[in-house]
C-alpha cells in the first residue's frame, strides 16, 4: 500500500485526481481478497475531500469485508458507525446515511477484541 498511508495509518492523498485511479487500484486488489484493501477503500468511501463525495453504505460493504477477513480496524470503525452513526475517519458530515444498530456495534466490537486476543496468541506460539 505504498504512497497512500499517513503517519497514523488512514489514507492519505495529496491530490483530489488520484482518488479514482486509487480507488480502482484498491478495489482490484479487494477483489483479489486483500484485507488491507478492502478496509483502506471503507476509509476512501467514508472519507470526502472537497469535491470529491462519500459513500457511506459502500464504506460499510468494503469494511464489513475486511471485518470478515480478521481486520480488526475495520471491526471497530463498523462498531463506531453503529453505535454512534458518526464519521471516523475525517469526515465531518452529519449524519450519516446508516441507521443506529448498537447489537450490531456490540457484535463488532466484539469481534475486534477476538482478533487481537487471537493475534496475541499466535504470537506468543512463535516464542
Amino acid at each position: 500500500m505504498d504512497g497512500i498511508l499517513d503517519e497514523y495509518g488512514e489514507v492519505s492523498f495529496e491530490y483530489i485526481d488520484e482518488l479514482e485511479q486509487e480507488k480502482s487500484r484498491l478495489k482490484a486488489e479487494a477483489e483479489q481478497g486483500n484485507i488491507e484493501a478492502c478496509r483502506l477503500l471503507g476509509d476512501l468511501y467514508l472519507d470526502s475531500f472537497a469535491s470529491y463525495p462519500s459513500d457511506d453504505e459502500q464504506a460499510v460493504y468494503w469494511y464489513t469485508k475486511a471485518a470478515e477477513g480478521g481486520d480488526k480496524v475495520a471491526c471497530i470503525r463498523l462498531g463506531d458507525i453503529y453505535s454512534h452513526c458518526v464519521p471516523t475517519v475525517t469526515d465531518k458530515r452529519f449524519p450519516l446515511s446508516i441507521v443506529q444498530d448498537l447489537n450490531k456495534a456490540y457484535r463488532y466490537y466484539k469481534k475486534a477484541e477476538y482478533y487481537k486476543g487471537m493475534k496475541r496468541v499466535q504470537k506468543q506460539k512463535k516464542r
